[in-house]
């Protein structure tokens, strides 16, 4: 993984700030601490697909209302991180 960080931020520097690989990097980049985390804590999944699935029941449910779909799609990304 540090390869990969090294490559990334090497990668980085010969892009142009615009591009879109160039914004996908400095996502990830920015987010590296989160992206990596469970390679030191073995209990913790590499995606959030079973949070999504978990909360996928709630968030249907809540489509009618804007609200409560906003509240959805906030819990959704805060379980992401």
């Amino acid at each position: 993984m540090d390869d990969l960080h090294r490559w990334w931020n090497k990668t980085l520097a010969g892009l142009s700030r615009r591009s879109d690989t160039a914004m996908a990097i400095r996502y990830a980049v920015s987010r590296w601490r989160a992206l990596t985390r469970y390679l030191d804590h073995g209990s913790i999944e590499i995606d959030n697909s079973a949070a999504e699935r978990a909360l996928w029941p709630w968030a249907a449910r809540t489509i009618s209302s804007p609200v409560r779909t906003r509240v959805a799609l906030t819990a959704h990304l805060a379980i992401s991180l």
